[in-house]
């Protein structure tokens, strides 16, 4: 960004994130903007955020922190997983993964929740 050199921009963005547990996350992403004194990415258009447990995620939106593990998006959002589906306004996904600061997934606005019990 010429006008903010402490930002980059970039397009067909692809990143995996490696957590404590074992589970893997890849995020793709259209366009992004990387602030290096925020430490933060904006991303935007065809969103999908892929676990390796077998969920998904797909948004318009979506910012990441580095320091430590943040992901959240004040756009509409669809998860899904095994036997389930979720549509929200928003969403935040916080922690560690240690046992002083697991991983917190919490869903807003307006949540429809699809939850198939299995037999």
């Amino acid at each position: 960004d010429i006008g903010n050199p402490g930002n980059l921009t970039g397009e067909t963005i692809r990143a995996t994130i490696d957590l404590t547990d074992g589970t893997g996350i890849s995020v793709r992403a259209d366009r992004a903007t990387f602030s290096n004194a925020d430490r933060t990415a904006g991303l935007e258009g065809g969103i999908l955020v892929q676990t390796s447990s077998g969920y998904r995620m797909q948004a318009d939106r979506l910012n990441m922190a580095f320091d430590g593990l943040r992901l959240w998006s004040d756009a509409p959002i669809t998860a899904e997983g095994p036997g389930l589906r979720i549509t929200a306004g928003k969403f935040d996904i916080t922690g560690d993964g240690s046992v002083a600061k697991p991983h917190v997934l919490v869903f807003k606005g307006k949540v429809s929740l699809l939850y198939e019990f299995e037999q």
